[in-house]
């Protein structure tokens, strides 16, 4: 047995910047909120080793980089990683995560995959772009007891990808999607960065989104279409229903040649204080365009403090497709 999806808006919904889902499951609804070129080879050999060439720290400042001074590491390289999420039913009209009775919050986790990540040759100004693509897999499961007769909702929190400065811990300004244009041209974001006697400026050309949800042309009866949460049996504490769904992503990044701080940030577990914020923060709260801001920065959470070593740091540089 599946749910019907009745309605589905496609929208990126951030929690202050920070890109965040609410997924919302209903028995009788589900939405959610939500948000080229001649190739070359980057030498990756030896990154463990790698000590910023671009922006050379020894020579440059005597600054410990937002990695260093927070006892941070970068992951060892490889393409996938799990978060779990946060399952929750919530009080429609505060917002308060609460527990209803008969409807139990089983599991909720999200894998990061990245795709090949390519960069083009320098141009005339030192640059390059680097192409991030990445699919965001989610999945969570609820028990029903038979007992529940009317409708319910339940709410499934985990977070999208950003991106920082590994050097400043600066959030790196995305691609305006936000400011709708009916001819699709949109501004890039754009990040400056200091650090030591050093000044850069980072591009984000593209953010494309689609996803296993939205179809152009309606819905259809195919597989993977749309989402389904499925009746998995009958267990002690009721009927069981999973469900799942696909974000497919992709960022055009123009960045200096040398430049190895563009770093994509993804949360390990996601904190249940962090989904009290977010269920019970307000829309008007929401800061889209994070430049200026840190990773660190609570206004990016509805005021929740992160804690740093809850998120993977993955270095694109080391990630350059050969």
């Amino acid at each position: 047995m599946g749910i019907n999806i009745r309605s589905f808006k496609r929208k990126k919904f951030f929690a202050l910047g920070i890109s965040t889902v609410m997924l919302i499951l209903s028995l009788e609804t589900a939405f959610a909120q939500t948000p080229r070129d001649k190739m070359i080879l980057l030498k990756t050999e030896n990154k463990s080793d790698l000590k910023f060439p671009f922006l050379n720290t020894s020579e440059s400042t005597d600054s410990k980089t937002f990695v260093e001074e927070n006892d941070l590491e970068f992951v060892e390289k490889k393409n996938k990683f799990k978060e779990t999420g946060f399952l929750s039913s919530k009080d429609e009209e505060t917002g308060k995560l609460i527990k209803v009775k008969g409807i139990t919050p089983i599991s909720s986790e999200a894998i990061l995959e990245l795709g090949d990540i390519t960069a083009t040759e320098p141009d005339s100004e030192g640059f390059i772009e680097v192409t991030v693509p990445y699919i965001l897999t989610t999945s969570n499961e609820v028990a029903v007891s038979t007992s529940v007769s009317s409708a319910w909702t339940i709410y499934d929190f985990y977070h999208i990808p950003d991106f920082i400065d590994s050097y400043t811990g600066n959030m790196i300004a995305g691609y305006h999607w936000w400011d709708y244009r009916p001819d699709g041209v949109y501004d890039p974001g754009i990040t400056n960065i200091e650090w030591g006697n050093k000044s850069y400026t980072i591009y984000d050309y593209e953010d494309k989104i689609d996803d296993n949800w939205y179809k152009r042309h309606g819905w259809k009866n195919e597989a993977n279409a749309y989402i389904t949460y499925t009746e998995t049996g009958l267990k002690n504490d009721g009927l069981h229903y999973v469900g799942g769904r696909k974000l497919y992503f992709s960022h055009i990044f123009r960045i200096p040649k040398d430049y190895d701080g563009l770093t994509l940030v993804f949360i390990k577990d996601y904190p249940k204080d962090l989904a009290k914020a977010v269920s019970g923060g307000s829309t008007d709260q929401i800061i889209y365009d994070v430049s200026g801001y840190k990773l660190s920065d609570s206004e990016l959470y509805h005021g929740y403090e992160p804690t740093l070593n809850n998120f993977y740091y993955i270095r694109i540089s080391d990630y350059i497709n050969d």
